[in-house]
């Protein structure tokens, strides 16, 4: 009781971290200093930073199948990249795919819940999703008139989309995924 002790001789190590001191509160904003008295039940706390490490971005790609009329992600390619360990990385801030992008966008809807805690180890893996853009075409059927010299004549136009079963003579539309 009422002895000191040194704490600059006890420096804790933890992977992925760097120690940045003894503090004496659990919020680690007040340093403890070098040494405390031991003259009651004393707790101190210590201080960690996170260092950048590496984690990898995976990018997935929408596939259509045609036989089932289903969708799923596919892998398409991956990157390294680094970030600060504790940290979240979201799919959303990603850098974005430069290469065999035509006919994609990202996937807000499935990037706004991607993300990933930067582990110490480098094992994290971030998903980014890129889905198929979606055409939709028009077929406008029904009744025209058009003028051949003087003459003004009338045809009629049936609209079938194959496969759907839609038939008719008034603005069909058919969306397709490319």
């Amino acid at each position: 009781y009422g002895s000191s002790v040194s704490l600059s001789d006890v420096i804790p190590e933890r992977t992925g971290y760097e120690f940045t001191g003894w503090y004496i509160d659990s919020d680690c904003t007040e340093k403890a200093g070098s040494e405390i008295i031991l003259d009651s039940n004393v707790t101190v706390y210590a201080g960690w930073e996170g260092l950048n490490v590496d984690y990898t971005i995976v990018y997935m790609k929408e596939k259509y199948d045609r036989a089932s009329g289903e969708s799923s992600y596919v892998y398409d390619n991956s990157r390294g990249s680094s970030g600060k360990v504790g940290s979240e990385a979201y799919a959303s801030d990603a850098p974005a795919l430069k290469n065999n992008i035509t006919g994609y966008e990202p996937d807000q809807e499935k990037n706004a819940g991607s993300k990933v805690m930067i582990e110490a180890d480098g094992s994290s893996v971030l998903y980014v999703y890129y889905r198929l853009k979606e055409y939709t075409f028009y077929f406008d059927a029904g009744t025209y008139s058009y003028k051949s010299g003087a003459k003004t004549n009338t045809k009629s136009v049936t609209a079938s989309l194959t496969g759907l079963g839609v038939t008719g003579a008034g603005t069909l539309s058919y969306t397709i995924k490319v």
